[in-house]
């Protein structure tokens, strides 16, 4: 193989969030064009961000548990609330945001080890496209949740 390279040192550490197609792509460059130890790159996958928003376990247990302490929406017909960083719908704890043109959601059911995480490609700073596919998912496939 072939010696490239290095254009610098790198001391601090990379947090890659998904790793499509863009992460497969992107990792190598770094890693053939930076001087970093391989240790010092962590990725997370949507199911690993799903579970730790609904789990916490990088929390202190006190922390996670006022997080989950959903206020329930005014006016709302189901049981939907935000806590502290986390939306809750009944037993499915989440997280959504969106950015004009870009929207993304997870949610993580617990009892069937199920994490759901939506990515799209269209929104405004005040819609969340994703949410409502994560709403209508949790609405076909468990009904009993959305009450």
């Amino acid at each position: 193989m072939a010696e490239h390279t290095k254009h610098l040192t790198f001391k601090g550490k990379i947090l890659m969030v998904g790793f499509g197609a863009v992460g497969q792509g992107t990792l190598p460059l770094l890693r053939r064009h930076i001087d970093m130890p391989k240790e010092r790159v962590k990725i997370i996958t949507a199911e690993d961000w799903g579970r730790e928003i609904a789990e916490g376990s990088l929390l202190a247990p006190a922390t996670q548990a006022e997080r989950l302490k959903a206020r329930r929406f005014n006016g709302v017909p189901v049981n939907l609330g935000y806590g502290l960083g986390c939306e809750r719908v009944n037993d499915f704890t989440g997280h959504n945001g969106a950015i004009y043109g870009f929207s993304t959601v997870v949610f993580r059911y617990p009892p069937d080890d199920l994490t759901l995480a939506v990515v799209g490609n269209e929104s405004t700073n005040s819609t969340t496209p994703t949410s409502t596919f994560g709403y209508q998912f949790i609405r076909q496939f468990y009904p009993a949740q959305w009450t």
